[in-house]
């Protein structure tokens, strides 16, 4: 072959990578962002693991609520979040202490699960090296990904051969997952604040939608849920909006919020909301920070 001919086949293979590394990106971070820990037929309970206090090991159970056995592998991920609540991974090669991410210590067993047809398996998370453990909180996120069924290259599959190279190249099959945050809290005293500013109605379509900013402070993240109610001027209360499992992360000071609202019966011209966010973290759902919302024509 040429020169030519082998730089310009190098820079064709170069690009076929690439491509299928973003192929294989997209899909991986597809599921990073479901807030829902229940993705196609695995269910996962609870949707947030805390480890505080003397606690040094978690179960979490995973069924199975789809027809055919499955294959799952679990990991452990790190994943940063924005202002939205926009989950993204984090390369393993990031080191930044700052991020105080937990997966180092944190171990998990198994490491790989077959599910049968509407059975559930328990897996354990262990809190270790918390001796190596500084004040503060920590967070990663425990990565259930789905095995797809394999078959042997040209079976069941459209194969195609590359017209240069010889190569076989099959189909990518997207792979699904879910998962859900662990955090761990070390050391110093939790303090914890959480207000709510920019509360306003706007209009999507034929929806309106509750946009609302919540302001954390403190050294500990916030996990709750949001209770939406209207009062109306002669004092009836209807609940028109719920949003739970929002999360505000330790490197976030903000996280926003959109809701949608019942339209069904509720003039939002008049009267006001009343805006409560319970605590998720305890057993008993406290509240956390509440307000008002009057309500103009």
């Amino acid at each position: 072959m040429k020169p030519s001919n082998i730089k310009k086949q190098q820079t064709m293979n170069k690009q076929r990578t690439g491509m299928l590394f973003l192929s294989i990106c997209a899909a991986f971070c597809f599921f990073s962002t479901l807030r829902v820990a229940a993705q196609g037929n695995l269910m996962v309970l609870p949707k947030r693991v805390l480890f505080e206090g003397n606690k040094k090991f978690q179960e979490i159970s995973l069924s199975n609520i789809g027809e055919d056995t499955a294959l799952y592998a679990i990991s452990i991920v790190n994943m940063t979040v924005n202002d939205s609540g926009k989950h993204e991974f984090v390369s393993d090669t990031v080191t930044d202490s700052s991020m105080h991410f937990a997966d180092k210590f944190l171990r998990i067993y198994p490491r790989q699960v077959r599910l049968w047809k509407n059975k559930t398996q328990t897996i354990k998370l262990q809190l270790v090296h918390s001796a190596q453990l500084k004040p503060g909180e920590y967070r990663s996120h425990l990565y259930f990904r789905a095995i797809p069924k394999q078959s042997a290259l040209g079976e069941n599959e459209k194969v195609k051969t590359d017209s240069i190279t010889g190569v076989a190249i099959a189909p990518i099959i997207p792979t699904f997952g879910i998962t859900i945050p662990v955090v761990i809290r070390s050391g110093a005293r939790p303090e914890l604040k959480v207000s709510i500013e920019q509360a306003k109605i706007i209009k999507e379509g034929n929806t309106n939608v509750l946009a609302l900013t919540f302001v954390r402070e403190g050294n500990i993240s916030a996990y709750g849920e949001l209770t939406v109610t209207h009062i109306s001027a002669s004092g009836v209360e209807t609940q028109v909006g719920y949003a739970k499992g929002i999360s505000m992360y330790t490197m976030n000071q903000k996280r926003n919020l959109l809701v949608d609202l019942n339209p069904e019966g509720v003039n939002y011209k008049e009267g006001k909301l009343h805006l409560a966010l319970r605590n998720m973290d305890k057993a008993k759902l406290d509240i956390m920070t509440e307000t008002d919302l009057l309500l103009k024509k």
